[in-house]
């Protein structure tokens, strides 16, 4: 792994904080949304994907926002050092997609029951497909950049790849009703974490991430 950022701002405590943080905006967040959600001639119950898709894309600025305040860095250049995202080599980011693809396809083939017969795909273009696809940008400095960062500065990577991959799995609600979708979940974050680890850049892991995302979107 290349030498990552050793100031106090780049620790596991540090990490803890930011968590600490983004559950409670998260808690925040869900109540008022529960509050607003029973008042009476409230149509926040009525919320439709697309309002989903633009909520859940404001929560993603805000925790990447608490993740580069905490991260203490001066400029962006710094953040590009520091959160791994200088150029990377085309084969590193070649492995990311094909890594990120091939998770895919066996994944929903599995959720499928072996083969994806009498599925279509087909990419909707809307709000909710969109910010599918810019969950990577957003999640992959948060939790490969920052966190798995600040973790690996003091734990084994097996360890630090453990604590990042339980926080992924832990803002994924929706696949904790299904054993494949959670497993998926699962095995994506270790595949990530070990891209982190082994091409010393965040781009390999967002394009495995992106390309991810990109196959499942389709599926209908």
């Amino acid at each position: 792994m290349t030498t990552p950022p050793t100031s106090e701002s780049w620790r596991p405590k540090n990490a803890w904080v930011c968590l600490a943080i983004m559950a409670l905006a998260t808690i925040l967040f869900g109540m008022w949304l529960v509050i607003m959600s029973g008042s009476k001639g409230s149509r926040l119950i009525h919320l439709r994907l697309e309002h989903l898709a633009i909520l859940q894309l404001a929560g993603s600025f805000l925790w990447l926002g608490i993740t580069v305040y905490l991260s203490r860095i001066q400029s962006w250049e710094d953040f590009k050092i520091s959160f791994g995202l200088t150029r990377a080599s085309p084969q590193h980011l070649l492995t990311g997609i094909g890594l990120g693809l091939f998770a895919a396809i066996i994944f929903h083939s599995l959720a499928d029951h072996g083969a994806p017969v009498g599925l279509e795909w087909n990419l909707p273009i809307n709000a909710w497909t969109l910010t599918v696809l810019m969950a990577a940008f957003f999640e992959e400095p948060i939790f490969r950049g920052y966190l798995y960062t600040s973790f690996r500065n003091r734990f084994s990577q097996v360890l630090s790849t453990a604590l990042v991959s339980a926080t992924f799995v832990a803002i994924h609600p929706q696949v904790w009703h299904s054993f494949a979708a959670f497993a998926a979940i699962v095995i994506l974050s270790i595949l990530l974490c070990v891209l982190r680890e082994k091409t010393m850049n965040l781009w390999p892991s967002i394009a495995c991430h992106f390309a991810y995302n990109f196959y499942g979107s389709g599926w209908s």
